[in-house]
């Protein structure tokens, strides 16, 4: 399934042209990674797709990948870019409390 998805994502890369377009298909493809429990291969597709354009929510999804992986200053990097492009983004500012809180 996973395998199916990936090759999905680079076949409609070949013909997107969209950089925001190329974005969703990587962020989509993250997702599934991270519903999979994968949270590298999830970081790594969101990087992919923040690479195509910068999305606040494709920085929340990284950030809390990242959270899952115990890299907690990178996500916190994340959340704070996700909560300057989106300030009305109640989930955002929460996993960044949370991660400055357990920072100390």
């Amino acid at each position: 399934m996973l395998t199916d998805a990936e090759t999905q994502t680079k076949q409609a890369l070949q013909t997107l042209t969209d950089a925001d377009a190329r974005a969703d298909a990587w962020g989509q493809l993250g997702m599934r990674y991270h519903g999979s429990h994968l949270a590298f291969e999830a970081e790594t597709a969101y990087g992919r797709a923040l690479t195509e354009a910068e999305s606040a929510r494709w920085r929340y999804l990284r950030a809390i990948a990242r959270m899952e992986r115990g890299e907690l200053n990178l996500a916190i990097d994340d959340l704070r870019y996700a909560v300057a492009m989106d300030p009305g983004s109640m989930a955002a500012w929460y996993r960044l409390g949370v991660g400055l809180s357990i920072q100390g």
